[in-house]
């Protein structure tokens, strides 16, 4: 018997976003008695080489090839199909940050093309969420004036794409301290000790003025004032 060679066609072109997936679907005819196996070429961010619509996610344009293959081994001549990646900005949303409570923090966005073709720079756009404690969302550098340790999420768009990065944000939380003295009233070179504590471990304690104190740091000091003296820790 003589088996009639298949067709082939590989489908429509395609366009993509950087880092999404993408289904081709090939279609083989030409003989009414045959089945048909497919190969894809080439083998690069394809989910399968053998199927009909394989899933492919290319990192750059990339044109697919394939070729029907019948039961019988006649082979069809190759057809192609162009997966074409749009511009797509890789969002960068800095280095996490650590600041004290009450304090701001500057925010430091960025975003690169890597594989796909730049977009001009009036057509890239940023959102950046939460916004409540944010001086702009559609900045790349905001001003974040954080209550509480939280990430804040950098959006970067042009067109169709758009891609998201986080940073996080530690605030160290505000120090609550007690501070106590074991008599507040001395007669002239008599001693006292002052003692401050708060919730948190870790905590390094300065003391001023250094005047008639035993130590300018620490939890305990002893005082022993030739005056009247206000002392304050921080």
């Amino acid at each position: 018997n003589v088996h009639t060679n298949p067709t082939v066609d590989a489908g429509p072109d395609r366009e993509m976003c950087l880092g999404e997936d993408v289904m081709l679907d090939a279609q083989a005819g030409g003989d009414s008695t045959a089945t048909y196996s497919y190969l894809w070429t080439p083998d690069v961010n394809i989910s399968s080489q053998t199927v009909e619509d394989p899933t492919v996610n290319p990192i750059m344009t990339t044109t697919y090839y394939v070729q029907a293959i019948t039961n019988y081994g006649c082979e069809s001549p190759m057809d192609s199909v162009l997966v074409s990646l749009l511009s797509t900005p890789i969002a960068d949303a800095g280095d996490n940050i650590t600041i004290c409570y009450g304090n701001e923090a500057q925010l430091n966005g960025s975003y690169a093309f890597t594989t796909t073709d730049p977009a001009s720079p009036n057509d890239i756009f940023f959102d950046w969420t939460p916004g409540g404690t944010l001086s702009s969302t559609t900045i790349l550098d905001p001003i974040a004036h954080p209550l509480n340790s939280g990430y804040y999420h950098l959006t970067v768009y042009t067109g169709l794409c758009r891609t998201e990065d986080s940073v996080f944000v530690t605030v160290i939380p505000e120090i609550a301290m007690q501070l106590e003295a074991d008599t507040a009233t001395v007669c002239d070179g008599t001693p006292s000790t002052l003692t401050v504590t708060s919730a948190l471990t870790g905590v390094t304690y300065n003391w001023s003025p250094s005047t008639g104190l035993s130590s300018t740091t620490g939890e305990v000091v002893v005082a022993t004032p030739g005056s009247t003296t206000t002392y304050t820790v921080f």
